[in-house]
């Protein structure tokens, strides 16, 4: 499974990288860090008692 065997050896995340860009998977990645990066910036303001959703 190529998948699998991305993670191994030299220069991971360009293995990654380049398996992401020539897939299906693209646009899931993309999704999926975008979903993640907002809801760490949401915890964290949070934590700061800052509401995230306030303009």
């Amino acid at each position: 499974m190529t998948d699998c065997v991305t993670f191994s050896g030299r220069k991971p995340f360009r293995n990654f990288k380049y398996v992401i860009d020539g897939s299906e998977y693209r646009q899931k990645w993309f999704d999926f860090r975008r979903i993640q990066l907002k809801r760490l910036v949401t915890d964290y303001l949070n934590n700061l008692d800052i509401d995230a959703l306030a303009e």
